[in-house]
C-alpha cells in the first residue's frame, strides 16, 4: 500500500497492489471498510485495474470531514494499516491452511488441505472460522464407518446462557430431520434452528455437519460442563441408535442430572407398573418424575445403593440414609397422584431382589442391552392377587417379558404374546389355569410371556417377522438366566449370565 495525505485535509489517497487471483468483490469491500474505519472517512471512491499482470491495482480515495486538520500518519501507522489490509485480503482457505500448519506436520497439513481445502461450502465459511473448520475436520476424520457419527454440544461466546449449539458429524447420505428432532425434543430442549452443511471432499465422498440451535429452559439452562456434555452426547447416541427408547424419561437426563442408563431403570419400573395394573399413563408418570427431580434422584440412588456390587460394604447404612431422606422428600410432594406414583417406585425398588443392570457382557465389556429384575411380589402392595412367590421382569427397547413362579419347585412354559398392553394379566391367567390342571403332577406352576416390540409387518416379510420374534425370545431368556442361580458341584450356586442354545 502506498498512502498519501492531501495537503488541505480533504482526503487520503491509497494505492493498493495485491495478487490478481486474490482480487474479488468481497476482498475489495473488506478493504474499503477497513480504510474507512482506520482513516475516519465519510465516503470512499475506487478505481480498479485488473490486466494481464500478476498484480491487480486498486486506487482508493477516502474523503474525510472538511475543516479538520488531518493527523500525520507515521511510517509505523502506515505499516500497521498495510498489515491489516493484507490480512483482510487473505482468503478463508489461506487461513484454513495456516490453522492446519499449527496442528499437523507439513506433510499431514498438505494432505488435509488437498482433501478439505475446497470441501467446505460458502455457507459454512460464512458461519465458522478456519480454526473451527479444523476442529470439525478432525471429528469427521475420526469416523470409522458409514454408521459412525460424532456429536458436539457447545456454547457460543456472547450467546444467552440458555442457548447452545449442537453438531452432528456424519458421512454418507443426509440425515432426516424427522429422525433427529424428536430425539432432541424428548431430551427436554427446544430446537431453535438447524443448518446442514454438505462437505464434498476431494475423493468424492460426502460428509455432513448438522448444526442445531438449542434452548435449555429452567434448571437445565446452565453452563455446558464436561459432565452435562457427556450425558447429553451419550443419551442422544443411545436413543438415535435404538439402545434407548425415545420418550419423556430422556428429559430426566438434563432435568434430574441422570445418565441415560439410569433413566432406563426408571423406564423399566414404569413399564412394569403399567403391566401390574397401574391406572396412570406413561406420560403422567414421566411428568411426576420430572416435577420432583430431587425425589427422582434419590430413587435412583436407592436402587444403586441396594443392588450395585460397588456398595456391598456398608450398604445397609447407606440405604437407610437414602430412605430417610426420600421419605422427607415425598412428604413435600404436593400432588396426591404424584405421591402415589413416587411411592410405587419406592415399593418396587425395595422389592427388587436381584438385577443384571450392573453386569457386563463378557465378550464386549459393554452393559447388556436389556434389564432384568427379580421381585419379591409379597412386598409390592399394589400387585393384583394372586401374587407369585417370585417374579422376574425383563425390559429392553426390543422386548418386554415377565416370568411368574409360585414356588421353588414349579412347572410351566413360556408364551409369545401379542397383548402388549396387558400381557402380564394374560400370563397370570394362564398360570392359574395351569396350577389347577397340573396340581397332581406339581404342586405349583410357573409361566412366562413376552412381547416383541419391533416386529416388521408379516404380510410384507414373514421371514423377518419370525427372525425378530426369535431374537426377542433369546433376549428374554438371556434376561431370565442372567439373574438365575446355576447349581455347581458341592451345592454351590453361581449367576454367570448363561446363554440359551441357538435352537
Amino acid at each position: 500500500m502506498f498512502l498519501r495525505q492531501d495537503e488541505y485535509g480533504r482526503y487520503f489517497s491509497a494505492l493498493v497492489y495485491l495478487p490478481r487471483d486474490r482480487y474479488t468483490t468481497g476482498v475489495r469491500l473488506r478493504l474499503m471498510d477497513l480504510l474507512m474505519q482506520e482513516l475516519g472517512g465519510t465516503a470512499i471512491e475506487y478505481t480498479a485495474w485488473n490486466t494481464e499482470s500478476v498484480l491487480a491495482r486498486l486506487h482508493f480515495t477516502v474523503r474525510v470531514p472538511t475543516g479538520n486538520e488531518l493527523p500525520m500518519l507515521s511510517d509505523a501507522d502506515v505499516e500497521r494499516l498495510e498489515a491489516k489490509l493484507a490480512e483482510a485480503a487473505r482468503s478463508w482457505v489461506d487461513n484454513f491452511n495456516e490453522e492446519l500448519a499449527l496442528d499437523y506436520s507439513e506433510e499431514e497439513a498438505a494432505v488435509a488441505s488437498r482433501r478439505y481445502g475446497g470441501a467446505f461450502p460458502d455457507g459454512y465459511r460464512a458461519d465458522f472460522g478456519p480454526a473451527q473448520a479444523v476442529a470439525d475436520m478432525r471429528r469427521l476424520e475420526s469416523l470409522t464407518g458409514p454408521t459412525d457419527f460424532r456429536l458436539n454440544l457447545y456454547h457460543v461466546d456472547g450467546a444467552p446462557a440458555d442457548e447452545n449449539r449442537f453438531k452432528i458429524y456424519w458421512v454418507g447420505g443426509s440425515v432426516s430431520l424427522s429422525e433427529v428432532l424428536p430425539v432432541l425434543q424428548r431430551l427436554g430442549v427446544e430446537v431453535l434452528d438447524e443448518h446442514p452443511y454438505e462437505l464434498r471432499r476431494s475423493d468424492g465422498t460426502v460428509a455432513w455437519v448438522y448444526d442445531f440451535g438449542l434452548r435449555m429452559s429452567g434448571d437445565t439452562a446452565e453452563s455446558i460442563s464436561d459432565d452435562v456434555r457427556e450425558r447429553f452426547h451419550d443419551a442422544f447416541a443411545a436413543t438415535w441408535t435404538g439402545k434407548a427408547e425415545n420418550d419423556g424419561f430422556n428429559s430426566l437426563i438434563l432435568h434430574a442430572g441422570l445418565t441415560w442408563r439410569q433413566a432406563v431403570v426408571l423406564r423399566s419400573y414404569a413399564k412394569y407398573l403399567r403391566q401390574a395394573g397401574s391406572t396412570f399413563s406413561q406420560d403422567y408418570v414421566e411428568d411426576a418424575l420430572t416435577n420432583n427431580v430431587h425425589a427422582t434422584r434419590l430413587l435412583v440412588n436407592l436402587f444403586e445403593a441396594r443392588l450395585s456390587p460397588a456398595h456391598r460394604q456398608g450398604s445397609d447404612e447407606l440405604t437407610e440414609g437414602i430412605v430417610e431422606e426420600l421419605d422427607g422428600a415425598l412428604d413435600q410432594v404436593v400432588s396426591l397422584d404424584e405421591d402415589r406414583i413416587l411411592r410405587s417406585f419406592l415399593s418396587l425398588i425395595k422389592a427388587t431382589l436381584r438385577t443384571n443392570f450392573f453386569q457386563r457382557d463378557p465378550q464386549t465389556g459393554e452393559p447388556h442391552s436389556y434389564v432384568s429384575m427379580k421381585f419379591d411380589p409379597q412386598a409390592i402392595p399394589d400387585l393384583p392377587a394372586p401374587r407369585p412367590a417370585y417374579e422376574i421382569w425383563v425390559y429392553s427397547p426390543q422386548v418386554e417379558g415377565v416370568h411368574l413362579r409360585f414356588g421353588k419347585v414349579a412347572r410351566g412354559g413360556l408364551r409369545w404374546s401379542d397383548r402388549r398392553e396387558d400381557f402380564r394379566t394374560e400370563v397370570l391367567g394362564l398360570v392359574k389355569a395351569q396350577m389347577v390342571k397340573n396340581t397332581v403332577i406339581v404342586p405349583v406352576g410357573s409361566k412366562g410371556g413376552f412381547v416383541a416390540k419391533q416386529l416388521p409387518d408379516p404380510n410384507v416379510d414373514r421371514g423377518a417377522w419370525l427372525a425378530e420374534g426369535i431374537a426377542s425370545y433369546r433376549t428374554f431368556i438371556c434376561g431370565l438366566l442372567d439373574i438365575t442361580d446355576n447349581l455347581l458341584p458341592g451345592g454351590r450356586s453361581s449367576r454367570q449370565g448363561r446363554r440359551p442354545p441357538r435352537r
